[in-house]
């Protein structure tokens, strides 16, 4: 990946002082144009003058939560920060709430490369999209919130409380701390995935009506009961511990934690000689690093890493700005 600087002079247009100062860029795409919002502020400035439909990028930085009222597409920089690239994470400070309405024009919600606290959907949410996010959990309300047709890929952290029965969730390359999920009319996909199982409790009340495909359990504290179903699924256990996979049909392997099969870089990249043997339904090792959406964590897409702006106009009455790209060739 690459970097370009381009500096732009723009005319100035009513900008203040403070705004000419700030280093956090939220640009707003609606029908063909472009509006910028500036400082800590932007991401919520954005949000409301965006429309259903529209495109939120935010550069790199640390900006006020917003509720999510639009059918939006949110795209930040990267959901951790990237010292190889030298790309900073684009984090939203606090708990962020989806209320959008149920009439969207057609239009359904995505997030993408962005670092969040606690995800709170009060919606019913129709083919959403949540890609390549860092959070500490993400709550569907039982009593209102639903999602329909949802993707979660390269997600880090804890799904919980899918209660309702309009439900189907399909979730990919996916680190997941904590999995609650037991509503038997829902459908939940689990596809090349690691999944942390915090407790037996988390495994013997929440996960069930599960279907697991090219997963790893690292450290099961008890045993997915029948509801539930494995395939090409490989569980590390301790010696002597129930095995996570005693109740399941199909090619499941389990191994001894003390057993030397991870290379130690990273979230549990087999071996050489492991990742010629734990191979998925799609012929890649099982985990993240298989399947359709391998662990990306920095937008590939052209990102506005940084953007500042001079606090002075020139004689002619412009104003600089230095703008920074990731993801430029």
């Amino acid at each position: 990946m690459k970097k370009s600087l381009i500096t732009l002079a723009l005319v100035l247009l009513g900008l203040n002082a403070a705004m000419a100062q700030s280093t956090l860029l939220a640009t707003l795409s609606h029908e063909g144009e472009a509006s910028l919002f500036y400082g800590y502020n932007a991401f919520v400035d954005a949000m409301a003058a965006s429309d259903h439909g529209d495109v939120i990028t935010l550069s790199s930085g640390l900006f006020a939560p917003s509720t999510i009222t639009k059918a939006v597409t949110i795209r930040g920089a990267a959901m951790y920060d990237d010292a190889e690239n030298g790309i900073l994470k684009t984090q939203l400070n606090g708990n962020v709430e989806i209320r959008i309405p149920d009439e969207t024009n057609g239009n359904s919600l995505t997030m993408e490369y962005l670092y969040l606290e606690n995800l709170y959907n009060y919606s019913t949410l129709q083919n959403p999209k949540f890609q390549h996010l860092r959070v500490s959990s993400f709550n569907t309300d039982a009593s209102g919130g639903w999602v329909k047709n949802a993707l979660l890929a390269n997600i880090s952290g804890a799904i919980e409380d899918w209660y309702s029965g309009e439900c189907s969730l399909t979730i990919i390359n996916s680190d997941i701390s904590r999995l609650c999920y037991h509503y038997n009319a829902c459908q939940c996909n689990v596809i090349n995935s690691v999944v942390r199982f915090e407790s037996a409790y988390y495994i013997n009340n929440y996960a069930s009506y599960i279907t697991f495909k090219n997963c790893i359990f690292p450290n099961p504290a008890g045993v997915l009961n029948g509801t539930n179903t494995c395939d090409h699924c490989l569980a590390i256990v301790e010696e002597g511990n129930s095995d996570i996979l005693a109740n399941m049909i199909g090619t499941n392997w389990t191994v001894n934690r003390s057993s030397d099969i991870f290379t130690g870089e990273g979230l549990y990249v087999l071996t050489a000689g492991a990742g010629q043997t734990y191979l998925g339904t799609d012929g890649e090792q099982v985990g993240i690093w298989g399947g359709p959406m391998p662990w990306q964590t920095t937008a590939l897409n052209p990102t506005i890493t940084k953007c500042q702006v001079s606090n002075r106009t020139t004689s002619d009455g412009k104003l600089s700005v230095e703008i920074e790209v990731a993801g430029v060739e």
